[in-house]
């Protein structure tokens, strides 16, 4: 009955260790068609970045930033599923192994008692000289069957302690087996919740740039004149920006006014070339003779410099976004600043103590220069 209950138990495991390696290499296989469209996806994005920035080509640019992240979703989606069910394997091989380790155990219980018995058995034999045991015996024939009888005895002895030792030496390699199977699972489950994070920081970035392509529509009308349009006026707008900065390296404008942390500065506003009523905001440091744009959140998360609003939403982060590099808005994909807004007419307070400047680029945009010191100076555009 055990026999038959074992076999039944083995077979039905082999079924559904191939069943479920099957599974982990469809999974594989998936993976590698993810990663194939994803490198497609990627070479197309690198040929768009070649052509002429279009409304047309940063639609398209757009649509292929969206399904590459769908297909980075679905791989760590994938991939999720994979280390949940190499878990769930491993998980079953613990408890099989487990039960392996308690029969096992008991076998070793077992055999240390029968050894114990035929060692207190043996020692009894021994006390018997073979010459003792000719003179105890009737006959010839008695002697031989008693002297052939201790052989039986003896071997059947060094076979048990053989058993004995195969099952120490057994139980000892299944033991080790199951704490490294009992850390793997741990490793597993912290891959698992890395992958958790990862999947969520991919929906959050996948709904963002849904967000961001329907911005540009509405803010292009979806007509490509007025992309064109739109295109010129922040180019002309960034390099207006950058005019009244090296206006001010050359001297060009006046040495300011003091003015502290949190004092305000300006309104603001959508003066110039503004897509709408926000602030442009920027950290510059001095990189040489040069002033060069930062990352602004390290100054203001770390509260080296506060926030120029009390109240704001920000619009549009530094650096290579999903909106600077799919809209074509920007040189090189890259804002260059951090774009916030708060209520209409909000104040807009200096982010630390400084000198503040005041200018007007070309196209009407107003905008203040707070120079906090030597190396560092932040600017504030389109205000009222």
């Amino acid at each position: 009955m055990i026999l038959l209950s074992t076999l039944l138990f083995s077979s039905f495991s082999f079924g559904a260790a191939q069943n479920s390696d099957q599974e982990l290499q469809e999974k594989s296989q998936r993976l590698l068609e993810i990663q194939r469209q994803q490198a497609q996806i990627q070479k197309e994005l690198a040929r768009l970045s070649d052509q002429k920035r279009t409304l047309k080509n940063q639609i398209t640019a757009f649509n292929n930033e969206i399904s590459l992240t769908g297909l980075k979703i679905e791989e760590t989606q994938t991939r999720l599923e994979e280390t949940s069910k190499k878990l769930e394997i491993l998980l079953g091989e613990i408890g099989e192994l487990s039960q392996k380790i308690d029969e096992l155990q008991a076998s070793l219980d077992h055999l240390a008692g029968v050894l114990t018995e035929r060692i207190q058995a043996t020692y009894k034999t021994n006390n018997f000289s073979t010459f003792e045991l000719m003179l105890s015996s009737n006959d010839v024939s008695q002697f031989l069957g008693r002297l052939k009888y201790l052989q039986v005895v003896q071997e059947h002895d060094r076979k048990l302690l053989s058993q004995m030792q195969d099952a120490k030496t057994s139980y000892s390699n299944q033991k080790q087996d199951l704490e490294e199977k009992r850390a793997r699972v741990e490793a597993l489950k912290k891959e698992i919740e890395a992958e958790k994070i990862k999947l969520e920081a991919q929906k959050a970035s996948l709904n963002k740039q849904r967000a961001d392509k329907q911005r540009l529509l509405e803010i292009t009308q979806n007509d490509e004149a007025r992309y064109q349009k739109i295109l010129a006026e922040i180019k002309a707008e960034q390099a207006a920006i950058q005019s009244a900065i090296a206006q001010f390296i050359q001297g060009g404008m006046p040495a300011g006014a003091d003015v502290k942390r949190g004092e305000i500065i300006g309104i603001q506003g959508s003066t110039g070339l503004s897509t709408g009523d926000h602030v442009h905001f920027g950290v510059y440091t001095k990189c040489g003779d040069n002033w060069c744009a930062n990352n602004p959140r390290p100054y203001l998360d770390s509260g080296q410099l506060s926030w120029p609003l009390d109240d704001h939403t920000i619009s549009q982060e530094y650096g290579q976004t999903d909106f600077a590099r799919s809209s074509g808005f920007y040189a090189n994909n890259f804002h260059n600043g951090l774009d916030f807004y708060g209520p209409s007419n909000s104040p807009v307070k200096a982010a630390g103590d400084g000198k503040v400047s005041y200018s007007v680029d070309v196209y009407g945009g107003k905008g203040a220069l707070v120079v906090h010191n030597d190396s560092l100076m932040t600017i504030y555009w389109h205000l009222q």
